[in-house]
């Protein structure tokens, strides 16, 4: 007795990395399905990524904004502090 060969029972050994198994009886998920299952999950991540940049951006940006205004505010503290000092000091 032989054994019928995979593209003689009607599998294609090309989309079937089982050898014979058919790919609905593998877990309900085509060759084709799981193809298109990895591409949206790389936009997913690339998404992800691409949201991480946009807050690093932001918090760039924050913390300029917050630098200047320390450097104006330090420079107003720094004449309160030398007007207490030399009124002291008289």
């Amino acid at each position: 007795m032989s054994v019928p060969h995979a593209s003689e029972a009607g599998c294609d050994p090309a989309s079937d990395p089982d050898g014979g198994t058919p790919a609905e009886a593998r877990g309900g998920l085509s060759l084709r399905a799981l193809d298109v299952r990895e591409r949206l999950r790389s936009v997913v991540e690339r998404q992800r990524g691409q949201g991480m940049v946009e807050y690093g951006l932001i918090l760039i940006l924050i913390a300029i904004v917050v630098i200047l205004i320390l450097q104006v505010v330090g420079r107003q503290v720094n004449n309160v502090f030398s007007n207490l000092s030399s009124g002291l000091g008289t």
